[in-house]
């Protein structure tokens, strides 16, 4: 899926630290008060291409349940139905 990569610990590196910010990004997002990929989503990508939209929200839930798993979101029942991500204390 595209050329060699000449340098492959730097582009690793490169490819961790982009996930880690993505992951922080996630974070201040809740802590922020957005409860779903759907208002975490125009935080992180504002501009971003409707027909994207999609995957955006796929990899921000993927970021949400690692959080949750390791116990710094929760999800809770939202006002009117459904769930919520939430910053745990």
């Amino acid at each position: 899926h595209g050329p060699a990569i000449a340098d492959p610990r730097g582009h690793t590196e490169a490819l961790l630290a982009h996930r880690l910010a993505r992951e922080a990004g996630v974070r201040e997002a809740v802590g922020r008060g957005a409860g779903t990929p759907a208002e975490i989503v125009p935080m992180l990508y504002p501009g971003l291409a409707e027909a994207l939209r999609r995957a955006a929200e796929r990899s921000v839930l993927a970021h949400l349940l690692k959080l949750e798993g390791e116990g710094s979101v929760r999800r809770v029942q939202a006002p009117g139905g459904g769930e919520i991500f939430r910053a745990v204390n």
